[in-house]
């Protein structure tokens, strides 16, 4: 049968055209494929009742492709040209390049940030929130720190080296911390940490400036480094678990 003027179809008209479009009457208008219309026949015969009525509306190919496309080309996949999974950790040369670039450049706070990164092997919600009191007995460092983890919701407990502790130091005196302090504090007035956003771009700061991928390189690459360091040289997994603290509360169990 032809269309009317309004390229309104009979309930008669065979389907086996591209696109479809099926309106309710007083109702906003749904597009549907050809799948969706598997269920009715070839002759499309819809019930009429007073309250509903049913009518296949055509619509070009073309137009239908121009619908489809303006809905999504908006929004971009947000992972489109990144690469996503596990971020590589540093090596042994990269760690000793960013260190003495951080040197150099007289970085105080973000050499301390770094080295404490290395050695706490914290997630990066974890390390911005560290206080004084977490790591420190008045001005010193301690050697040994425990940390509750803001996802697991269990302890953690890490060495910090002497090349880490007196980064730290060093960093809390020049920015006169006190106890309740955070120890990476916020340069905005709105923030009393620095925050997680900022912490990354740091680190993509450091891995391109020597030379490196940032696509590659994260913030979870520094929690990785340490115990791949150690994997790499001793070959010995159940070390590096224990280091990240993955079995800690199985200990606590079994001390119980």
């Amino acid at each position: 049968m032809s269309p009317t003027n309004s390229k309104s179809y009979s309930c008669q008209y065979n389907i086996n055209h591209s696109s479809f479009c099926i309106a309710r009457k007083n109702e906003h208008t749904a597009f549907v494929n050809m799948a969706a219309l598997s269920w009715i026949d070839t002759e499309c015969r819809l019930q009429h009742t007073p309250s509903m009525f049913w009518t296949i509306l055509y619509i070009p190919p073309k137009e239908v492709h121009t619908m489809n496309t303006s809905a999504t080309a908006a929004r971009a996949p947000w992972n489109k040209g990144k690469l996503v999974g596990q971020k590589t950790p540093l090596r042994l040369k990269d760690i000793w390049a960013i260190r003495v670039r951080l040197q150099l450049a007289d970085k105080t706070r973000n050499l301390a940030l770094f080295e404490l990164a290395i050695d706490s092997k914290l997630r990066a919600c974890d390390l911005v929130k560290l206080r004084v009191r977490d790591i420190s007995h008045g001005n010193h460092v301690s050697s040994r720190a425990i940390v509750t983890q803001q996802k697991t919701k269990r302890p953690v407990q890490f060495e910090i080296t002497e090349q880490t502790r007196n980064a730290v130091e060093e960093w809390m005196q020049l920015a006169h911390l006190r106890n309740d302090d955070y120890l990476f504090p916020s340069r905005l007035s709105s923030s009393c940490h620095l925050s997680t956003r900022q912490y990354a771009r740091i680190v993509k700061s450091w891995v391109t400036a020597i030379g490196l991928e940032p696509s590659a390189y994260g913030t979870h690459t520094l929690r990785r480094t340490k115990a791949s360091l150690i994997y790499r040289r001793t070959k010995n997994l159940r070390a590096v678990q224990l280091l990240l603290a993955r079995l800690i509360h199985e200990g606590a169990d079994r001390a119980g």
